[in-house]
C-alpha cells in the first residue's frame, strides 16, 4: 500500500512540475559558442533564467556562433560576426531583420497559423514550408534548400 501511495505522489509531483514548466518564447537564446551581445549586454554562455529578445532588441555574435528559438521546431542559427534585430516575437507572427553576416533558418514544423518573416536590406522573405534557408546579409542573398519562400523587394 505504501509503495502504491509513493508512486501516486511521485506521478502527481512530476505532472505538476511539467504543467508549470516555462516554454521558450520566440527570440530565446538556446545555444552560444564564443562571445555575443544581447542589446548592450555581453554574453559568454546561455543564461539559465533568460528573457527572450524584445521587439527592437539587437543580438550580435562576435567570433562565435549562436542558435535562437523562433517557434516550436524552428531555429535561427547565426554564424560568426552576425547581427539581427527582433522585429516581432509572436508565435503567429515572428519577424527578424538580419543586419549583417550569415544565418540559417531550420524549419521543422511550420503550421498554417505561423508566419515567419526574415528581412534585410529592403527585401523580405516569408517562409512557406519546412526546410533549410540560408541568408547572407552582406551579399545580400537567400538560398532555399528543400523548402519554399516568398520573396519581395520594396513595395
Amino acid at each position: 500500500m505504501l509503495r502504491v501511495a509513493s508512486v501516486a505522489v511521485a506521478s502527481l509531483v512530476m505532472a505538476t512540475s511539467a504543467s508549470s514548466a516555462v516554454t521558450a518564447q520566440p527570440g530565446t537564446l538556446s545555444y552560444l559558442e564564443g562571445r555575443a551581445w544581447s542589446g548592450s549586454k555581453p554574453m559568454t554562455a546561455v543564461p539559465s533564467a533568460q528573457q527572450p529578445l524584445r521587439p527592437g532588441q539587437i543580438f550580435k555574435t562576435e567570433g562565435g556562433k549562436a542558435e535562437v528559438f523562433l517557434i516550436p521546431g524552428t531555429y535561427l542559427r547565426l554564424s560568426q560576426n552576425t547581427a539581427f534585430r527582433m522585429v516581432s516575437a509572436s508565435l503567429t507572427n515572428t519577424q527578424v531583420e538580419l543586419l549583417s553576416g550569415q544565418a540559417l533558418v531550420d524549419v521543422k514544423d511550420l503550421r498554417k497559423e505561423n508566419r515567419i518573416r526574415i528581412s534585410g536590406r529592403g527585401a523580405s522573405v516569408v517562409l512557406l514550408k519546412n526546410g533549410l534557408y540560408r541568408f547572407d546579409a552582406d551579399e545580400p542573398k537567400v538560398s532555399v534548400f528543400d523548402g519554399k519562400a516568398a520573396v519581395s523587394q520594396g513595395d
